[in-house]
């Protein structure tokens, strides 16, 4: 369904909640758009503790990646592989960072751990060599090196109960956050180099909790509300909402974390399901993983992985 409306603000606080055509991401955004390579979709569920794959196209279940008798995994809510092939688990109930084999999911060490610099981290992403980690009770976000030290700090108290963040095509960071009466909206533009917050936008009229956001194909910011339990779109240039992708009336429930995958389609934890959508036209595909079956009970992101790991994973 598509049409912007009115919606009624509601605080909520969640601690961390055809084939399409081959495209390609826009020029340095970081959408997670790839071409109809193979791939295998990662799932990590804060309740359970586990990190589960699937594969891209019919959805056949692949097993787990990480297991919660590895003992120190503890409510993962997010998950992003090194250039070097290795793994990165945010641990949410403890507040640290797990490093893991990209491949086998065996546990390496804990490669963040401090609870006042960081507590309740709900996303990772890398650029440029060093670890970006978004803190949602600490409201802030990190910059780490490749020792998990750390270089940088931004919006501590700013950044009001972030849930998830992306890089734009224009270098800045995007900012899912809960809605502040004292700012402008729920999606804060950030200057990393300047540690300033240069805008924000999505204000109480168009989202009532930003819980996950993506650049797409055509440019456009995507972002998941789990209150109105839709996907609305903005320009990133401008702010302003150019619509809403998906809603209720294509099936959509509680939404926390979204992602463009194989093909262009639009994957997004809806509930405990995750539920494939036509990337151009957001048609209801299919549902992707059926989480009851698959024993999901609180998955909170979805992670592609591409190339030569997810072959190997694929041929096993």
């Amino acid at each position: 369904m598509r049409g912007g409306f009115a919606v009624t603000l509601l605080v909520l606080v969640l601690g961390g909640c055809t084939a399409a055509p081959a495209v390609s991401c826009p020029t340095g955004a970081d959408c997670d758009v790839q071409e109809t390579e193979p791939g295998v979709l990662l799932v990590a569920d804060r309740a359970t503790n586990y990190v589960s794959r699937w594969a891209s196209g019919a959805g056949d279940f692949l097993g787990h990646f990480i297991e919660p008798n590895n003992t120190r995994t503890n409510g993962p809510t997010a998950l992003a592989f090194r250039d070097d092939g290795h793994a990165f688990v945010a641990n949410f109930r403890r507040g640290e960072v797990l490093s893991y084999d990209g491949f086998s999911g065996r546990f390496n060490r804990v490669f963040f751990h401090d609870s006042f610099m960081l507590e309740e981290p709900v996303a990772i992403r890398f650029r440029n060599d060093h670890m970006f980690l978004l803190g949602n009770d600490t409201r802030n976000l990190l910059v780490l090196d490749d020792q998990g030290e750390v270089v940088k700090e931004l919006g501590r108290s700013v950044i009001r109960y972030a849930h998830d963040f992306r890089f734009g095509p224009d270098g800045l960071v995007y900012i899912a956050t809960s809605w502040d009466p004292k700012r402008a909206g729920m999606v804060q533009v950030w200057d990393v180099d300047r540690g300033v917050r240069v805008r924000s936008f999505g204000t109480a009229d168009e989202l009532d909790e930003a819980t996950s956001l993506t650049f797409g194909p055509d440019g456009l910011l995507y972002v998941s509300d789990v209150v109105s339990e839709r996907v609305v779109r903005f320009d990133p240039r401008t702010g302003d909402m150019i619509d809403t992708f998906v809603d209720a009336s294509d099936g959509l429930v509680r939404p926390c974390a979204l992602e463009f995958g194989a093909g262009a389609d639009l994957y997004v934890i809806s509930d405990v399901d995750v539920l494939r959508f036509h990337g151009a036209t957001g048609e209801l595909r299919s549902v992707f993983v059926h989480g009851e079956s698959a024993g999901l009970v609180d998955p909170r992101s979805l992670t592609w992985r591409y190339g030569g790991v997810a072959a190997r994973w694929l041929d096993r």
